[in-house]
């Protein structure tokens, strides 16, 4: 638990002695303890040395172990790597809307009509059957591709999802900002 307080507060050396503290434990799990220290590695700037702990889990089936590695493959850049890693663990998970949300987000870093699609496929889902800070976030980035795609059809699309959501000051303002955006591309004024 230390080791994950004093990162938060932006300790990561002292987080990462901690971590390689814990390696000799036998009575905790090897995988998390070598994720965190590969993760914290990253927030280091020691991708390379993240990279060769991360190596150990090719191939891995655990839907967790595949997840956390897209974080920090996320963390390090790698988002091509990150996305082929949240869609393996995606394969034995169901119902799992973070994974989902970070698909869809790895895919817009990605880039590409195929991984654009992909990442409006699962940000909707989520908006749709995620927990209500997934959807948040999914709603927030839907209405950001919608202003940079000015796809009108879609802008529309995404205007309809938010009006779903439970009334909040939060999306009013995702709600008149895509109003503003609809009359923006429809009137071509950027």
């Amino acid at each position: 638990m230390s080791g994950i307080l004093t990162e938060k507060v932006g300790l990561n050396l002292t987080a990462l002695s901690h971590w390689v503290e814990l390696r000799s434990e036998s009575n905790l799990n090897r995988a998390l303890v070598e994720l965190n220290v590969a993760r914290v590695k990253v927030k280091l700037g020691l991708v390379d040395e993240a990279l060769e702990i991360l190596a150990q889990f090719d191939g891995d089936t655990d839907s967790e172990i595949n997840k956390q590695i897209g974080f920090i493959l996320t963390l390090a850049g790698y988002h091509d790597y990150a996305l082929e890693q949240f869609k393996k663990a995606e394969e034995t998970t169901a119902d799992d809307y973070e994974l989902a949300y970070a698909i869809g987000v790895s895919a817009l870093r990605v880039g590409g009509e195929d991984e654009l699609e992909l990442a409006k496929e699962k940000l909707i889902e989520c908006c749709e059957q995620g927990s209500s800070s997934i959807k948040i976030k999914s709603i927030k980035a839907l209405t950001a591709i919608a202003f940079l795609t000015r796809d009108r059809k879609f802008n529309n699309q995404v205007t309809q999802i938010a009006k779903r959501f439970p009334d909040s000051k939060q999306i009013q303002i995702i709600i008149i900002e895509l109003k503003v955006r609809q009359f923006i591309i429809r009137y071509d004024l950027v």
